[in-house]
């Protein structure tokens, strides 16, 4: 599994921090960009970069976190297996709910702050991303993105 395909972006407070993956395409292009990399199937990655990330926002906590951590394993019915299967959903589907889970209290301490009435996301949100191979609407694509584990752990 490549690094790329299991890390995670955060973005905070709309352009004043911006924590994205280590692998970015010309970081430069990107004004007060951090870069950390983390293994979004090991708990103890993802605590690390919140432990980071709680440093740099304090007591501002966090407004945003966008969960963008995929993998695709590229397979049909007949040939896809457990293991292909597994490594999709730690990805693509327990480590977004670990991020989130790590990343909660720093949210609440940012709604808490927010002038916003209600349940609002202009308080603090969390965005999970996903893509058009895993979409049901487009299952007519199946024969040209054949991808079991990915579609279902999307």
């Amino acid at each position: 599994m490549g690094r790329n395909q299991v890390t995670q972006g955060i973005l905070i407070d709309a352009g004043v921090f911006i924590f994205g993956p280590l692998q970015i395409e010309r970081p430069w292009l990107y004004i007060g960009l951090i870069l950390f990399f983390s293994d979004v199937t090991k708990l103890e990655s993802v605590q690390a970069v919140v432990k980071e990330v709680q440093k740099c926002v304090g007591e501002s906590g966090l407004t945003l976190l966008i969960n963008n951590a995929g993998l695709r394993v590229g397979s049909d019915l007949d040939r896809e297996n457990a293991k292909n299967m597994m490594s999709a959903y730690s990805v693509n589907t327990i480590g977004p709910l670990q991020m989130s889970q790590a990343c909660l209290p720093l949210l609440k301490l940012a709604a808490r702050r927010s002038p916003c009435q209600g349940l609002s996301a202009c308080k603090a949100a969390i965005i999970n991303i996903s893509s058009i191979l895993s979409s049901i609407e487009l299952m007519d694509r199946w024969e040209t993105n054949k991808s079991v584990a990915y579609r279902c752990s999307k």
